[in-house]
Formats: C-alpha cells, structure tokens, sequence
C-alpha cells in the first residue's frame, strides 16, 4: 500500500472501457463488504517493477507461450492475456471453468487462503452447475452444487486448501473452482510446455484458428525442433479421422510467400505505367524483412486491387502491340528481300506478255506476281509468328 496505494486497478470492464479505482480503496471496499458475490479483481496489466519481483517457477520456466506469442495489445479479444495480479476478499473467486487455448496454470498465493476443486477432463457440465458456458458465483456454487456432487458416483474431483507461500497447478483441460476463504493476493499465469503442445495445439486451433497460424510461424522460428513432431502427430490425427491435415508452419509460409511475390509483381507492374496510387502500394517482401518475426501474411491493399488489374493488362497489350508492329515489320521486310533484284521494274519476263512499262514484275509463265513472296517464304514467316505468340504465352 506504501508504493502502490494510488496504483489505478481494473475491477470491471463495461462496453470495452476499463473501470478502475486505486488499490487502496479497493482494499477499503473489500473490508467493508458483505455481499455474496463481491468484487474479485484480476488484474492483466501488472505493474512493470512487480514483475521485476517474480519469475515462472522452475518447472513452469520453459512456457512456450510465453516465448513464442507475443505481448497482446490491450482490447484484443481474440488474444487473450495469460497473466493476472489477482486480489479479493471473503467469499470471491472464480466459477467453474477451464483454462482457455489448451494451457494449463499455476497460481501462486502470496497472502490470504484459498478452496479449490479440480475435476478431470470429461466431466458433465451440467452436473457442475454450468448451464450455456456459465456457472455460479463461487458461494453459491460451494452452498448448491457441491453438496450434490460431492459424493456423485459419475463425477471425480479433488478438493484442495492453499495456503500463502504456496503454488497451485493445474493441468490443461481441467475444470476448477476457487474461493478466497479471507483477503487474499495472488500471480496466476496460464502456459504450455513441450510435453503439452500436440493438446495445446489441437485445442487452440479449434478455439482460434488465427492465433494458431501466428503461433505456428513464430514457434518453427524459435523453437524449430518441435515442428517434426507436433506435424507428425497432426497428421496422423488427420489420417485417423478422415480429415484433411491442419495448416501448419512451413506450408503458412508457402502460402504467404506465394502471396507476397504477386503482390510484388502488381506493384511493379503499377509503377512502371505511372498509375495513381503505386506509392501508396505495400512492398511485402520488404515489409517482411523490417518485421522478420511477424506472422502475419502482408498483402496488397483491397483499395489498390483495381488498379493492380488495370495495370497487369495495360501491360500486356502494350507487349502485344510492340510484338505485333515488329510481326508486321519482319514481313515487310521478308516481302521486299524475296524479289527478285534482276527483274526489271517495268520489263515482262521471257515467254510472256509485254509489261510495257506498266511497273508489274511478271512471273516466268507471264502471271502478274505483284512483288509478294513465293508460298515457302509465306510459310516460313508464318512458322516464325507462331513460334513468337507460343513464347509470348508459355
């Protein structure tokens, strides 16, 4: 209270905005209450110098969570905060639940005592008392649901008084309830470690396929010796229930590259027309080597996709106008070196009718031959324009 008494605490978020009152009046509220369900209040945004004061437990330290994902940004729904500064007085707590994105936790008191139940994987929720995803406020829940499932032949639980100084685990997948027995403070932090990844992975990707893909990339970077594994394992699910295998790590990337390298071309393509709108393209691949460890596939921009067409096919009709007046050239060309440079611009040839000057070259049988080539020079020049469109359109 001395350091952190003025400290804004979060107690309650309303339509997106934080409520939050300073520590010292939250304690004085939670010695003066009396409800059935007060305030509990759990805290995402610890003060920087209280995490300088603890670090994971040793056999919590290799959390991959913890080092692949990176710090969420404040409102992001679809990530969710893994670490939590937890205070409430008698009677609060937490109801029924489980831990989200396939993680499990450790909650370590630092004063005060709490009641936990644990229940294993499995367990009917409606005998929990959890009807559509919620449960009872924890006071409730000991008075109501406990006695009746207590002794209930379908149900296994394990019943648990932590003391201060103590760390509580719980394994991913469990559903627990807790309940501050007095005032008490505690660091809870969800993780996942190696021997947990296959489960982490199976049940993130069904709870946020998003966060999964950016959690893959990251983790072939970081950690790349677990990918042959964990993509081992997932296939082989995939092969056992007769569904195409998940999207992971290498061919996200594969995807995301092939993106990037059109993207590039649409630019290029762009800028060399002088079209509005080139500057303000995004370059991926350059983007990509500023932010080596973004997930995150950068492509082109929805407003700028028009234009990118645009300019792909301006492109391709001036090639083929280029390709077409040098066709038309090379014939012309063809056409003159064909002729035969000893008739005599207006004479007639042996054996024919006089040309008398009439400027027509005549053939050897006296046909007009109005100085176009002989049909093989024809056909040889019409080879030659077609193995020119057959390169154009490989």
């Amino acid at each position: 209270m001395k350091y952190y008494g003025d400290y804004p605490l979060c107690i309650k978020e309303v339509d997106g905005e934080m409520v939050r009152i300073p520590l010292r009046m939250f304690f004085d509220y939670v010695k003066a209450t009396s409800a059935d369900y007060p305030v509990y209040l759990c805290e995402k945004e610890i003060p920087a110098p209280l995490l300088e004061d603890y670090a994971n437990p040793i056999p919590f330290q290799d959390d991959l969570y913890q080092q692949v994902l990176p710090p969420p940004d404040d409102g992001d729904a679809e990530h969710p905060w893994l670490a939590y500064l937890l205070i409430g007085g008698r009677g609060s707590g937490s109801p029924v639940h489980k831990d989200p994105i396939g993680s499990g936790a450790w909650n370590a008191l630092l004063h005060g005592k709490k009641r936990w139940c644990l229940f294993p994987p499995g367990t009917n929720k409606t005998l929990l008392g959890m009807t559509d995803g919620d449960s009872q406020p924890p006071a409730y829940w000991w008075q109501d649901v406990y006695p009746n499932i207590k002794n209930h032949p379908e149900v296994t639980n394990i019943e648990v008084i932590q003391k201060a100084g103590e760390i509580m685990f719980v394994p991913a997948g469990w559903y627990h309830v807790v309940m501050n027995l007095e005032t008490s403070i505690a660091v809870t932090q969800n993780f996942v470690l190696p021997s947990m990844l296959t489960h982490a992975m199976k049940t993130l990707m069904k709870e946020n396929p998003k966060l999964s893909k950016a959690f893959l990339m990251r983790l072939s970077k970081i950690r790349p010796e677990l990918m042959t594994p964990l993509r081992a394992t997932l296939l082989a699910d995939a092969i056992k229930s007769k569904k195409p295998p998940v999207v992971v790590g290498e061919s996200w990337r594969k995807k995301t590259v092939e993106k990037d390298a059109r993207a590039n071309r649409r630019y290029d393509a762009v800028k060399d027309t002088g079209l509005p709108g080139a500057a303000t393209l995004h370059i991926p691949a350059k983007e990509r080597a500023l932010k080596e460890a973004d997930p995150k596939p950068i492509g082109i921009s929805p407003e700028n996709e028009l234009a990118c067409l645009k300019a792909e096919r301006l492109a391709l009709e001036k090639e083929r106008a280029l390709l077409e007046q040098e066709r038309k050239m090379k014939e012309a060309e063809d056409g003159n070196t064909r002729n035969d440079p000893d008739d005599p611009p207006g004479g007639g040839g042996g054996g024919g009718a006089s040309g008398g000057g009439s400027g027509v070259a005549t053939s050897a049988k006296g046909g007009a031959n109005l100085g176009r080539p002989s049909p093989e020079a024809r056909t040889s020049s019409w080879r030659r324009r077609k193995k020119k469109t057959q390169y154009l359109f490989r």
